[in-house]
């Protein structure tokens, strides 16, 4: 009798802690209040890093915070990380150059990160059309001026990385 009751007690743990584990899912944008907060703030707010605010628990202040020399020492560049393994990096310092982002998360199909990537760039509320060239670059119809995007897939995470700028 003591066999069975270890025995229950064991596979009900074994139970409880697996479903205790929360699966990552990139939680799909929204992209009408997204794009309220851009335009209600003079297109101030950087929309990715707001959307990962309002999704995750952020597990950091901004980190490796980098200065511009060229614009007063001003904030130009930093990480600040996220539950699950979410890493999300800024970087836009000097003069005219493109604004970068690269985010890392937990690994995601590629049909779930095209339309985060597709909804993300929609509620940027930019004019300029953007196609898939392939199944992990995004960017500009005629490969002007914008935002592009590329995925790269790694064994246990996922890298997007963006650029816009002209």
């Amino acid at each position: 009798m003591k066999k069975h009751h270890l025995l229950f007690v064991i596979i009900v743990s074994i139970i409880t802690t697996s479903c205790a584990q929360e699966k990552f899912t990139l939680k799909s944008p929204d992209v009408a209040a997204l794009k309220k907060e851009l335009t209600d703030s003079n297109y101030q707010v950087n929309t990715v890093l707001r959307y990962f605010e309002k999704n995750y628990k952020a597990t950091s202040e901004k980190i490796d915070i980098k200065l511009d020399p060229d614009f007063d020492n001003a904030e130009c560049g930093f990480t600040k990380k996220f539950e699950y393994g979410i890493v999300y990096t800024y970087y836009n310092c000097g003069e005219a150059t493109p604004v970068k982002e690269e985010i890392t998360l937990p690994k995601t199909s590629y049909s779930v990160l095209k339309k985060w990537i597709e909804l993300t760039y929609k509620a940027n509320g930019t004019e300029v059309k953007n196609t898939w060239y392939s199944s992990t670059e995004y960017g500009p119809h005629d490969k002007e001026a914008g935002c592009y995007y590329t995925i790269k897939q790694g064994e246990k995470n996922t890298i997007i990385s963006t650029w816009c700028g002209s």
